[in-house]
């Protein structure tokens, strides 16, 4: 129950059996709107810069933290804050070795990418100056955002 709303049921109704009644009331429309499924927050890594290049592996989790055991489709930008509007890297950004981009949506910082068959992709970003970047992910209806990833 929301706060605001949970103001609304003790001040509208007054007497116990109202208020027991909008109290059940509120918990059916509070489950209503509940999404049926959220998914735990992705792990994100990323490896060492090398040569103006850094690796950023994305394990996807289920609603119980584990690793997705299955392929999902995510949208994915990167930006400059955080969370932020798309900032595409300098020199290049593309899958490393796993997953697959299914579509570009701003070339080297948006795209709906499947993950493989265990809820993981990777991305290799290039980028020839300092600067940090940051991976969103947006999977249903949540969006989830890594620590900044530093080039030097």
């Amino acid at each position: 129950m929301t706060i605001n709303r949970d103001k609304r049921v003790f001040t509208a109704f007054r007497t116990p059996p109202q208020a027991q009644y909008m109290r059940a009331l509120e918990s059916r429309v509070s489950a209503v709107e509940a999404p049926d499924v959220v998914a735990a927050a992705p792990t994100f890594t990323a490896s060492v810069e090398t040569a103006n290049a850094i690796t950023v592996s994305v394990q996807l989790r289920d609603t119980t933290g584990a690793a997705l055991a299955h392929a999902s489709v995510v949208r994915v930008f990167l930006s400059a804050a955080s969370p932020g509007v798309a900032t595409a890297t300098d020199t290049s950004a593309a899958i490393a070795t796993k997953g697959t981009i299914l579509q570009t949506e701003v070339t080297r910082a948006a795209w709906t990418i499947v993950s493989n068959a265990a809820g993981y992709f990777d991305l290799a970003l290039g980028h020839a100056v300092a600067g940090v970047f940051f991976i969103n992910v947006i999977q249903g209806d949540r969006l989830y955002t890594s620590s900044g990833v530093r080039f030097a």
